[in-house]
């Protein structure tokens, strides 16, 4: 739920601040980090790695991301890891690939923050959906 409504004001977001050229809308700036760590759950995402990206600093993207979505960077990226993994077990994946298919290389913390945001392990979650 949490992912959603941080999509939804970044949608929203969007929707108010688009600028228009020739036509076709132009990706913002938070578009363009939200995308980026969409496709890039799967590596190591930091704050220093995302501000680089995007040539800000860690404070000033901290700052803006937060201003934009009401979500910090850190809380989006964990939300949308764990959104995949939930999804990716349901279809079927090893609790291990799972894990690391979401940016999770260590199993003990992907188990601990399944279970904190899901109120199950992913085993059991994985159990229940077969």
């Amino acid at each position: 739920e949490k992912v959603n409504v941080a999509t939804f004001l970044v949608t929203l977001n969007r929707l108010t601040y688009e600028l228009i050229s020739d036509g076709t809308i132009e990706e913002t700036l938070i578009d363009k980090i939200v995308s980026y760590v969409e496709n890039n759950l799967d590596k190591e995402l930091t704050l220093d790695s995302v501000a680089k990206q995007f040539n800000l600093s860690t404070s000033r993207l901290t700052h803006f991301f937060k201003d934009e979505t009401k979500v910090s960077l850190y809380r989006f990226i964990t939300q949308k890891r764990l959104a995949k993994a939930k999804n990716l077990l349901g279809n079927g994946y090893g609790i291990k690939e799972a894990a690391n298919m979401s940016g999770y290389n260590d199993i003990s913390n992907f188990y601990r923050a399944f279970k904190d945001a899901f109120n199950t392990t992913p085993k059991e979650y994985s159990e229940m959906m077969k």
